[in-house]
């Protein structure tokens, strides 16, 4: 038996009937409006719509709109699909209320496309005030019941990417948050699809190798991460050791998230998508196009600037960077086909394991493309690799920071207020923050997405790339260089936060 059989069952209690191929298994979790799955794997022989055709009419809830990722998901959603409408969930941030935020959304010059070739496509957007951190995501009781009655796709991307916080303020954005999208989903009467974006650096741990894609066993149960959170919260060192070999608060907390989605989906069909790092986009409208210096973005820039001339790593360590579209199309994508009630699959949007590149590679090519453009700050800039950390410190010693000295020393002489070390301590932290992705070297497995991927018509193909083979590093890295003159930069010297 084939399909899905949707709308108008009420259930009151937990039915869980084992699924083979001539019976039905039938999942649900309280919903005050659920429906049975048949025949929970429906990758047949049935002709699919394609990606445009999925979403027609249908009403979307987006989290996290208004980030780095979630600007081009919604660019993208309204350009090259046919939406009813494209709720958007917002907060009020830094004492701006939604209605400007939205505003500012809108000027961004990635909208510029869609206001002048779709402009009616604009007024699908409803924004809807919304909280992860806050009880019931802080929503109006009308605003719930609009989403209950008209969503039938949630695209989870809302996350605090803050590395640094202590444990229970990024669990309450990123683990507490996703339950309380889960809790909504649940009253959903028309919820066809779930896509939750995690990171690969959730399962990325120190000292290994490859990162597949597939579910992997929770770091902690709640009841340890309660005890945790009660004694060592904000104790750094005490907070090392929990990770469990994870790079910081931010993957661990994406490690334990996926793991309840996994675990208390119900019958709501499922995925996970887990971007590397997320970098500057690479296809129209605006390749190059991005908006924060997240990922390698500054370490690159001080490589090709001159800044930064030495690094802790092997020169054939691979760097893990996808363009921002390819993660926002691999979302749209994988929510049109998630037909799958039980089994929650896992793409994994990342480089190494298809289309790898050293950082090397990507050093060489982004300082030839500056250096070409004229627009280092110091000549001849290089790199030199090492894993000897005597050899290393005194490449910074000698390559930077006595000639920072000196640069200081002759504006100061010449009536001028130095600033070059100044710099330099800021290059020498960004290195110290990425530490944990220079020294580990991950293959990143990503064939399901892949799979996915041609499984789509070639039409979809050409509007949804996500497969990762069809980067073409030269052009890329050299686009990437010139949006962060163009959209960080604009002409200033050093390491300047936009």
């Amino acid at each position: 038996m084939t399909g899905l059989i949707t709308h108008g069952l009420f259930l009151k209690k937990i039915f869980l009937l084992n699924f083979n191929k001539n019976n039905v298994k039938l999942l649900t979790n309280n919903f005050s409006t659920s429906y049975i799955c048949a025949n929970i794997d429906r990758h047949d022989n049935a002709p699919k719509k394609s990606i445009s055709e999925f979403y027609s009419g249908k009403s979307v809830l987006v989290t996290g709109g208004t980030g780095f990722l979630g600007k081009v998901l919604v660019e993208k959603l309204l350009y090259d699909t046919d939406v009813e409408k494209l709720y958007l969930m917002i907060r009020e941030k830094d004492g701006e209320t939604i209605d400007r935020r939205m505003a500012a959304l809108l000027n961004n010059s990635i909208f510029e496309r869609l206001k002048v070739l779709k402009p009616s496509a604009v007024n699908k957007i409803v924004p809807i005030y919304g909280d992860v951190t806050q009880t019931d995501l802080a929503m109006k009781t009308q605003d719930i019941k609009t989403l209950t009655s008209e969503v039938s796709v949630v695209l989870h991307v809302a996350a605090s990417v803050m590395f640094k916080e202590p444990m229970s303020v990024t669990l309450n954005y990123n683990y507490e948050g996703t339950k309380r999208v889960l809790k909504l989903l649940r009253q959903m009467q028309k919820i066809e699809s779930f896509v939750h974006v995690s990171s690969v650096y959730a399962q990325a741990l120190d000292g290994g190798k490859i990162v597949k894609e597939t579910l992997y066993p929770p770091p902690a149960n709640h009841k340890e991460l309660e005890t945790f959170i009660s004694k060592y919260d904000n104790d750094k060192e005490e907070t090392k050791k929990f990770f469990q070999q994870r790079c910081n608060t931010y993957a661990y907390g994406k490690a334990l998230t996926e793991n309840f989605v996994a675990e208390n989906h119900g019958t709501i069909p499922t995925c996970i998508v887990r971007p590397s790092m997320i970098t500057s986009k690479a296809d129209e409208p605006l390749p190059g196009w991005l908006d924060n210096w997240y990922g390698p973005a500054r370490l690159l820039y001080n490589v090709s600037r001159g800044w930064d001339r030495s690094c802790f790593i092997r020169r054939e360590f691979l760097v893990d960077m996808i363009p921002v579209d390819y993660v926002a199309n691999l979302c749209i994508v994988a929510g049109a086909r998630n037909d799958s009630c039980v089994d929650v699959a896992v793409f994994n949007s990342c480089t190494t394991g298809a289309n790898p590149i050293t950082w090397e590679d990507a050093h060489k090519r982004m300082i030839e493309v500056t250096v070409k453009n004229k627009l280092n700050d110091w000549p001849y800039p290089f790199v030199l690799y090492t894993q000897s950390k005597l050899l290393f410190s005194l490449y910074t010693m000698f390559l930077q920071l006595i000639p920072a000295k000196i640069a200081d020393g002759w504006l100061w002489v010449t009536g001028r207020s130095p600033k070059y070390t100044k710099i330099q301590k800021k290059v020498i932290n960004v290195r110290e923050a990425l530490s944990f992705f220079l020294n580990n070297s991950w293959v990143i497995e990503c064939e399901n997405t892949r799979k996915l991927f041609r499984s789509l018509s070639l039409d979809d193909q050409k509007k949804f790339p996500c497969d990762p083979v069809n980067i073409h590093w030269r052009k890329y890295l050299e686009d990437y260089q010139k949006g962060i003159e163009n959209y960080f930069c604009q002409g200033k010297v050093g390491p300047n936060k936009p």
